[in-house]
């Protein structure tokens, strides 16, 4: 593991490379699908006492998922390495030295996201007190219009939150960095990679609503694939301890 001094460069990787982390991923499922099928049903049951417990659990599924991400990466990590892929991946990232740089990126992202739909109550809410107050038709399709405004501007506060998040919890725990330069290289690093992102994402989002069609049970394996497939994506788009080879390569 890299120390928390390291540089790390950010490529730029072509578009193709998208689809290939999806079929990278489903190769390591592929060779421990034990584990990796309990770790999805446990994450599964998670999600669902989370959702029985309502704001309490939305705030703690928020705070703890970096940690259990970090622990799952460490474990595609291992896997690749030729080590045993193992259940006990689910929880390493809370015994992990890195657990409160963890937490704190699943504060950073929860903090965000409510910055971003604060946003868009503030305006909305304001306009429409004033709506309510006025009597003049103009004014109810003033609201519709600052409405939808509003909501773009939530959409890029909550994709620049996404950004910054996406790849913190694996800077952390794979190469030692700090949560605010893992939130700021996350960021660029997607910036620098939206044609392979993008692909990534359509792909997942297919493969997503596939894995719902059978009662759900496509998530089974999905989930592996989503974790996985981001393991990949970084080892791609982040490299430590290196000389710049290219104007494209961008060094925190």
């Amino acid at each position: 593991m890299a120390s928390s001094s390291a540089s790390i460069q950010i490529r730029t990787a072509p578009a193709g490379r998208g689809a290939d982390w999806i079929v990278d991923a489903f190769s390591l499922f592929k060779n421990a699908p034990k584990p990796w099928l309990a770790i999805s049903a446990l994450l599964l049951l998670a999600a669902y006492l989370a959702n029985r417990l309502g704001s309490v659990g939305y705030l703690f599924g928020n705070l703890l998922a970096p940690v259990i991400t970090g622990g799952i990466i460490l474990g595609c990590q291992a896997q690749q390495r030729g080590e045993p892929f193992e259940i006990a991946y689910l929880w390493r990232g809370f015994s992990s030295p890195h657990f409160g740089r963890l937490l704190l990126i699943g504060l950073a992202w929860f903090g965000m996201t409510f910055i971003a739909v604060a946003v868009f109550l503030a305006v909305v809410g304001g306009t429409a007190l004033g709506t309510v107050m006025a009597t003049q038709s103009f004014e109810s399709l003033q609201l519709g219009t600052t409405a939808l405004y509003a909501g773009l501007l939530t959409l890029i506060l909550l994709a620049i939150a996404a950004a910054a998040a996406w790849f913190a919890a694996p800077l952390i725990v794979l190469y030692g960095m700090e949560p605010i330069p893992a939130l700021k290289a996350s960021l660029l690093g997607c910036v620098k990679n939206p044609l392979s992102l993008l692909v990534n994402g359509i792909l997942m989002v297919i493969i997503l609503l596939i894995a719902i069609i059978p009662l759900g049970l496509g998530l089974l394996v999905a989930i592996p694939i989503l974790f996985a497939s981001q393991y990949f994506a970084q080892r791609d788009i982040f490299v430590a301890d290196i000389t710049p080879q290219s104007t494209e390569s961008a060094q925190i």
